[in-house]
């Protein structure tokens, strides 16, 4: 929509994933080694939480572009709300096991079988997959739970090799808490914190470059309120930053400034800092 009126190549401040705007900010970079560190070193269960929009998806994601290829497959559960029984089926489907997620809800023992075959059979090839679970907070269900503890139990065996990384917001503490058997298997955790002054303004940079920005748009009164008005959390950036070009466009101005940051935060008062 504006991309061409301020000479950029794309939106920069999209919200979905793309390794390229990915920003190595210092608590986002340690994430990134923790966990790699907990799947390199076969440590079983690896943890990150943090805020709404503090980046626990584009750190999963980022994850999954760094693990080495002949690790094994990485599977990515994005909605993990479901009975126990369909959640482990999903899995066992998106392994490759062949079979549709609806042939494998005949019974859990079926489906722990048919799981444990094929971890046994990436084992058998050298290969570890990983499994990343997005939003765990949100598993109400104490099957799953349970589940997830019957699954890790495979790791006990040298044949069945797999890491799990769990996801989610910081309520998923407090969940790991009241399930101590899965909470003891933990082995990293990690807590996103929101970006530093200096790095929020790092963050908007980068973002602009890798769009193709070949001049200074946000003027540092923008900036300024940026920090302000985000609190660092990234996807509050992303939104008043992607709306203050939009404004900027429609406007025809040749900069962002901070009234524009602040005015776009009172239109968006649920994306800026209480």
């Amino acid at each position: 929509m504006y991309e061409r009126y301020w000479d950029l190549a794309c939106r920069p401040f999209e919200n979905h994933f793309s390794s390229p705007f990915f920003f190595h900010s210092e608590t986002h970079e340690s994430a990134l080694l923790k966990l790699r560190y907990a799947i390199e070193n076969r440590l079983g269960v690896g943890v990150l939480c943090g805020g709404i929009g503090s980046g626990k998806s584009a750190v999963a994601a980022e994850l999954s572009q760094e693990i080495d290829s002949s690790c094994g497959p990485v599977v990515h559960v994005l909605f993990p709300q479901m009975p126990a029984a369909e959640f482990l089926a999903y899995l066992a489907s998106k392994l490759g096991g062949g079979d549709a997620p609806s042939d494998l809800r005949t019974g859990m023992d079926r489906i722990l079988q048919r799981l444990e075959a094929q971890l046994r059979s990436f084992a058998q090839k050298g290969r570890r997959p990983t499994i990343v679970i997005d939003d765990a907070h949100l598993i109400d269900n104490v099957r799953v739970w349970e589940s997830l503890q019957l699954l890790l139990n495979f790791q006990h065996d040298a044949d069945c090799d797999f890491s799990l990384i769990l996801a989610g917001g910081l309520s998923l503490m407090g969940r790991l808490e009241r399930t101590p058997q899965l909470n003891d298997r933990v082995a990293v955790f990690s807590v996103l914190e929101p970006l530093s002054r200096t790095e929020t303004i790092r963050y908007i940079t980068h973002r602009m470059a890798v769009a193709g920005a070949k001049r200074e748009i946000f003027h540092r009164t923008a900036l300024d309120a940026l920090c302000e008005r985000s609190g660092g959390v990234p996807r509050r950036i992303n939104r008043l930053a992607d709306l203050a070009l939009v404004v900027g466009y429609a406007d025809e101005l040749t900069e962002i400034t901070g009234n524009e940051i602040d005015a776009v935060a009172e239109e968006l008062p649920f994306a800026a800092a209480a």
